[in-house]
This record gives structure tokens, C-alpha cells and sequence, in this order.
């Protein structure tokens, strides 16, 4: 499924932004609905490209078996405070890779 996404979703998506992007002129006179329905189509690629890049960001930091944090969980279960406060730790990184990516998008 990833390297469906990766290899055919992602240049779809890709081909889509740049044949609706006015500046590159490849559409022109569209109506209006389709070109509605267009942007749609593109913001939701972004959101997929996001999405599958975010996943990909956490599973490069986060998976490897000697990690800190491979170790934190085994420590983490035994107890649940631990457990809880774990999770809420891989919440907050979570949250800042998602600022970092958002704003790399928005400013790009």
C-alpha cells in the first residue's frame, strides 16, 4: 500500500497541482465547479503527502530497536502512570514533527 501511495498517488497528485496551478497555464477557462472540485482534489493530496511524510519522519526516529525511546516503552508498560505518560511524551513529539512539516509547507 505505501509504495502505491508513493509511486502512483503522489505523482497524480503532484501532475493535478501543477495542470490547476493558473501561473502554469495548462487549464484554462474551466468552469467554475470543476475548478472547485479541483482545488479540492489538490488540498487533499497535500493533506496526503503530509500525512505519509509525517508517518515516514516518526518511523525514522522512532522505530529503530536500540532507540531511547524503544527502551522507554518496554520500561513504560509495567506501570500505568508510565504508560500514560509515554504516550502523552509521544503526543508532544508528534505535535512539534507536525509544526516543523506545517510550517516548512506553508512557508514553501
Amino acid at each position: 500500500m505505501r509504495a502505491l501511495f508513493l509511486f502512483v498517488l503522489v505523482p497524480l497528485i503532484l501532475l493535478a497541482m501543477v495542470a490547476t496551478d493558473p501561473a502554469v497555464g495548462l487549464i484554462k477557462d474551466i468552469p467554475p465547479a470543476y475548478a472547485v472540485l479541483s482545488a479540492m482534489f489538490v488540498y487533499l493530496g497535500r493533506i496526503l503527502i503530509f500525512v505519509y511524510l509525517f508517518h515516514i519522519a516518526r518511523r525514522l526516529l522512532l522505530s529503530y530497536k536500540d532507540s531511547r525511546i524503544h527502551t522507554l516503552l518496554l520500561t513504560a508498560k509495567n506501570t500505568p502512570t508510565g504508560a500514560g505518560l509515554a504516550v502523552i511524551g509521544l503526543g508532544l513529539f508528534s505535535i512539534g514533527i507536525s509544526i516543523v512539516m506545517a510550517a516548512a509547507i506553508i512557508s514553501g
